[in-house]
């Protein structure tokens, strides 16, 4: 996991944090919902 380019925001009081994924082949970003 490249840490440099994990982002973490706050919205309406939820965290959400985007890592993106280091597979060429899927280039998608995982995204994980903390309330």
């Amino acid at each position: 996991v490249d840490l440099e380019r994990i982002q973490a925001r706050h919205v309406d009081g939820v965290l959400h944090v985007s890592i993106p994924k280091a597979e060429p082949a899927k280039p998608r970003t995982k995204a994980i919902d903390i309330g």
